[in-house]
């Protein structure tokens, strides 16, 4: 009989025997050539990433030498569906990415602003997606269509020029390792870029920008990760960013058409701010609707991110002992009923109906792909929004009090508990029943409160 290979079974073949078709089951068949050009900017290695880590692997097709073109080929199709990574022979230049070819004879060159996309693919937005965003930010430098827009020589240069300058300031990102530099520089680049189009427009250089740049690093995450609710592509087990979901592959998390987390700042009147502002009172979800307080690094006021507060709500009213530990120094405000009627006084951002959280609510902020740390411990906030989680006055480091009341620790002689979001330390992300009314367990933890959109 005559085999004929569809095109998914071609797509297959490195987990089958071969491709190619033959005229009888006894033919040898053929496996399919998939061919890649690749230009090498500068003299040093580039790979096809198939592990997506930091480094040319043995086993991932990989050309070494002076700038140029080169030819990549394989059988396996992961080389037209995983990016490219160049790691340059001068150990002082940067380190480029690319995103996958996805077709078959591309001619692909990586630079910073082919990182800048790679960047955002990396994050979960869909190809054509993170391309249009992209072409859209350069929109002031006329950048063309597709992917020719990312061979803007200049403005390549002048990006070049800023990041370097900004990896190799000793007062950005003290601490942190160069790989992990560079990837928060191109975070903070991708969230700048058309800021940085229209600058250059006007003036073709970058480098008088960079205290601009120092200025987003210091509120931004180390690097924008996919939290447990943005994922929105699929993958078939070969290819990751497919848009639709395969019927072979169900039930994978973009199909539940959950939102990414989405945040805005709002002034001390509770208006919008710019994305890069350096000030702000409270933040905005924009998914679920609900604006949260943000707290003061201030020891003097109620606001002070340490401060921790007895557990009051309804008609559950703390103990002597619960208000003498959560104010050792005798404190006017010690309790979270004290602490909402005083700041509905305030009217921080306008707003008079500041309340308790729910537990679902607050753990709504949960960032599950946030590596953020403080003090070197993980924050589970998205701390560009968010930067204001710190140990605590108490015994708790970033537990956070909500209204609702759980039973599970009755076994443990605890009748009530309150659940608690964990929001930095090694249980980051996690809850925990902290019991309340116990004389044999005396809580006071931190507070964030909400209130709903009202303009």
């Amino acid at each position: 009989m005559k085999m004929r290979m569809t095109p998914l079974a071609c797509l297959l073949a490195p987990l089958l025997s071969a491709c190619g078709g033959g005229e009888s089951d006894e033919a040898p068949l053929t496996a399919p050539d998939y061919r890649l050009t690749v230009n090498l900017p500068a003299a040093g290695t580039l790979c096809v990433n198939l592990n997506q880590n930091d480094n040319c692997e043995p086993d991932e097709p990989v050309v070494s030498g002076e700038a140029g073109a080169r030819q990549l080929s394989a059988s396996a199709p992961g080389l037209l569906t995983s990016p490219l990574l160049f790691i340059p022979r001068d150990p002082g230049a940067l380190t480029l990415t690319h995103p996958a070819a996805r077709l078959d004879d591309q001619r692909l060159t990586p630079t910073p602003l082919s990182t800048l996309l790679q960047t955002r693919v990396a994050d979960g937005i869909p190809p054509a997606q993170a391309l249009a965003e992209l072409l859209l930010a350069l929109a002031p430098l006329q950048p063309g269509q597709g992917l020719a827009a990312l061979q803007l020589e200049e403005f390549n240069r002048a990006l070049e020029a800023l990041a370097l300058t900004t990896r190799d300031d000793a007062a950005s990102l003290p601490g942190l390792a160069t790989g992990e530099r560079q990837r928060q520089i191109w975070q903070g680049l991708v969230t700048l870029l058309p800021e940085l189009a229209r600058h250059f427009a006007a003036s073709p250089e970058l480098l008088s920008q960079q205290a601009r740049l120092a200025a987003v690093l210091m509120q931004q995450q180390p690097r924008a990760l996919v939290t447990a609710s943005g994922v929105t592509t699929y993958t078939d087990g070969v290819d990751y960013l497919l848009t639709q979901e395969p019927a072979d592959h169900p039930g994978q998390e973009a199909s539940l058409g959950q939102a990414p987390l989405r945040y805005r700042k709002l002034d001390g009147k509770g208006q919008p701010l710019a994305d890069n502002a350096d000030e702000w009172e409270c933040v905005e979800d924009l998914n679920t609707g609900l604006i949260w307080e943000k707290k003061l690094d201030d020891p003097d006021s109620p606001r002070d991110l340490h401060k921790v507060f007895a557990w009051e709500f309804g008609n559950y009213h703390p103990s002597q002992a619960e208000l003498d530990y959560a104010c050792p120094q005798g404190e006017a405000i010690c309790s979270t009923e004290q602490y909402r009627q005083w700041l509905n006084g305030q009217r921080l951002c306008g707003i008079g109906h500041w309340r308790l959280p729910t537990a679902q609510e607050l753990g709504s902020l949960q960032h599950y792909g946030s590596l953020a740390r403080q003090d070197g411990q993980l924050v589970s906030l998205d701390v560009r929004y968010f930067p204001d989680v710190g140990p605590s006055s108490g015994d708790f480091d970033g537990s956070y009090w909500t209204q609702t009341l759980t039973p599970s620790r009755r076994l443990e002689s605890v009748p009530i508990a309150v659940i608690s979001p964990q929001f930095l330390g090694e249980d980051a992300g996690t809850d925990y029943p902290y019991g309340v009314q116990n004389e044999n367990e005396i809580n006071a933890i931190q507070l964030r409160l909400v209130a709903e959109v009202t303009r």
